[in-house]
């Protein structure tokens, strides 16, 4: 989408900021002037063992890591990641019902492609 919108308008974006459509601002987003272009911005909390995925502002560079886990999986090329994002999980050392969990989410998928490069 980024890429097609990229070679219609012939600009190139250096950074792109994207919300889920269900996110709500409480607030005016920060300006981009206040975050250092070189790095994924993504909120604390909803995060579920990952990355909140919700709300980012990333550099340009970072978008195919970033929205490209469905072709990664559909690829083949997703192994070690998703082995790394679907982890076991201590939740409870005491309780050994809740020793270890195997979860996998978005947000965790998110941060292993992320955490990869």
């Amino acid at each position: 989408m980024v890429e097609e919108e990229e070679k219609s308008s012939q600009v190139l974006y250096n950074r792109l900021v994207v919300s889920r459509f269900d996110w709500q601002w409480l607030a005016p987003h920060p300006r981009l002037s206040l975050l250092e272009s070189r790095y994924v911005w993504i909120p604390d909390g909803e995060d579920w063992g990952g990355l909140n995925d919700r709300h980012v502002v990333l550099p340009r560079k970072w978008a195919d890591l970033y929205w490209g886990g469905w072709q990664l999986l559909v690829d083949g090329a997703a192994g070690k990641l998703v082995q790394q994002a679907a982890a076991p999980q201590i939740l409870s050392p005491d309780d050994p019902h809740l020793r270890s969990v195997v979860e996998f989410s978005s947000e965790r998928w998110l941060a292993a492609r992320l955490r990869s490069s």
